[in-house]
Formats: structure tokens, C-alpha cells, sequence
């Protein structure tokens, strides 16, 4: 009740008489939301404000951080990325946005959003809790959120929330561009129309396409059918299902997130019940 309380302004002994928490107005008029058709606006409200405060913990956690400017073309961003992790590995892309100055934190909470990047204080802080913890499909959603973040958040205490897969927001789609240029060397496009070669122009074959043409072209499966999928929410299909089914089993990506969060940032800096609180967000359920 304590934890609760903290996070949504309140005591307490008003937590336990059942008084009804109240969402903090300022968190949620400063985010973007891409809701869904159909989402509870009242759930993902207030787990936003909890996400909020999670995130700002982190911040708080990590204000010695040395900040860099974020490489502002997917180019330079890959080139620096790969530079510092020839391996092109998820953990290595982890490291490289904490290395700009910018925490990611993993939830593992079901629902509400799959991503979301606040700033504040002049920081940006990015929260990743897409449901299948699949590496290729994080570095996806980690890259998204980055677009975000070069495209600029609208105001000093803003930030963008993605709940929705099949948005085709100009915002959402130049994130997700950017998104498919980095892991896919700037082919995206081309690789695109590859697997509507080979699928003969049918759906239904994409499935089978996307791994023929990804080995042929010495990319990732994973990667490829996430750029798809963005590419075939714009005409109304939504194909993130068969695209998750294509990402391989590779290591567990919110345990690489909360390893290298809990590494970077300083614990000692938060008060006990924001400690407590970060704690039990990093643990599984």
C-alpha cells in the first residue's frame, strides 16, 4: 500500500480504506499515446503512471551517466553501434544507448503498451516490455523508441507511448524506418520487395519467403519479418503474430535489459522504498 501510494501521490491508510487512486493528469497529457481499437484507456492510464515512475527511478539512479549526442541518421547510428559492438549483438545495442546516456528499463507486465520514451530533467529514458522476450524483436522496439528520440519528444517532460502495432502515424512510421534501416543496413525496402518476389505476391507464403530470402541475403530472420510486419500494418494487415513466430530463441532479452540496467546504475542513490520498488520491477513474476 506504501508503494502504491508513492506512486500515485497518496497514503497509505487511504490505499487500504479503498479510496479510488487517482492517475497523475500531468504524466498522461505529456505522453503520446498510440492506443489500439479496444484498449482500456483507464488500465493502460495508470500503469503508465507506474511505468513513469519506474523510469524515473532509473534516471535518478543513473544521473552520473555521461550523456553523448544520439547519432542522429540511422547510418551514423549504425556505424557507431557496430563499431563499438562488431558483433551486433542485442546486449550490444543495450550498452551503446546506455553508453548516449539513456537508461532501458524492462517490465515484464502483461499488457498496457510494449514500449514507451519519456524525457525529463533533459534526459530521455526508454521502457521496454514487449510480452515475448525474443532478442531480434526488442532490438526492434529499442531502435523504435531511438527514433523517437531523434525525431524529438513535443515537450520538455513528454514522451511517446507505443500500445498500438498497426499505427500508421507519420511519427510511428519514420520510427519504424529507422528501426529497419539500422538492423537491416539500410535494405529494408529492397529486402521487402524480395519476399513479395518470392511469396509470388500471396500472404499466406510470406512465412516460408522471409527465411529464404534473409538467408540469401545474409540478414537476420528476426529482424526482416519485424520490418514486414511494420511494412504490411501500413495496408491494414496485421502480420506481428507470424513475424514473432519467425524470431529465434536466442538469449532471454528482459534478463540482458535488467543485467546491464542493474550494472550501470547506482542503487545506493535511491531513498529504501524507491529501491524496493525498482527491485521488485526487475524481478519476474
Amino acid at each position: 500500500a506504501s508503494r502504491v501510494g508513492r506512486i500515485f501521490g497518496m497514503d497509505a491508510s487511504s490505499v487500504l480504506a479503498g479510496q479510488q487512486i487517482e492517475p497523475d493528469n500531468r504524466v498522461l497529457a505529456a505522453a503520446n499515446f498510440k492506443l489500439p481499437k479496444g484498449a482500456t484507456t483507464e488500465r493502460v492510464a495508470a500503469y503508465t503512471v507506474y511505468a513513469h515512475y519506474v523510469a524515473l527511478l532509473a534516471l535518478q539512479a543513473s544521473e552520473r551517466l555521461p550523456r553523448r549526442n544520439v547519432p542522429s541518421t540511422w547510418t551514423s547510428f549504425r556505424k557507431e553501434w557496430h563499431g563499438a559492438d562488431p558483433s551486433a549483438s542485442f546486449e550490444g545495442l543495450v550498452r551503446f544507448v546506455w553508453g548516449l546516456g539513456i537508461p532501458v528499463v524492462p517490465l515484464a507486465d502483461a499488457g498496457a503498451f510494449h514500449a514507451a520514451v519519456w524525457r525529463a530533467h533533459d534526459r530521455d529514458v526508454i521502457v521496454l516490455k514487449q510480452g515475448a522476450r525474443r532478442s531480434s524483436r526488442w532490438s526492434f522496439d529499442l531502435l523504435h523508441e531511438i527514433g523517437h528520440v531523434i525525431d524529438g519528444i513535443d515537450s520538455v517532460d513528454g514522451g511517446v507511448i507505443d500500445a498500438d502495432e498497426t499505427s500508421s502515424d507519420p511519427s510511428e512510421e519514420a520510427a519504424n524506418s529507422f528501426a529497419g534501416d539500422v538492423l537491416l543496413d539500410g535494405r529494408a525496402e529492397e529486402l521487402v520487395q524480395q519476399c513479395i518476389q518470392e511469396s509470388r505476391g500471396s500472404v499466406e507464403r510470406l512465412k516460408s519467403a522471409v527465411p529464404l530470402v534473409a538467408a540469401s541475403q545474409h540478414v537476420d530472420t528476426g529482424a526482416l519479418a519485424n520490418y514486414l510486419a511494420f511494412r504490411l500494418s501500413m495496408q491494414g494487415i496485421n502480420w506481428w503474430g507470424t513475424a514473432m513466430n519467425l524470431q529465434s530463441n536466442d538469449p532471454d532479452a528482459w534478463s540482458v535489459c535488467r543485467d546491464v540496467l542493474i550494472e550501470r546504475c547506482d542503487l545506493a542513490a535511491l531513498n529504501h522504498m524507491d529501491r524496493e520498488l525498482l527491485n521488485q520491477a526487475l524481478v519476474l513474476s
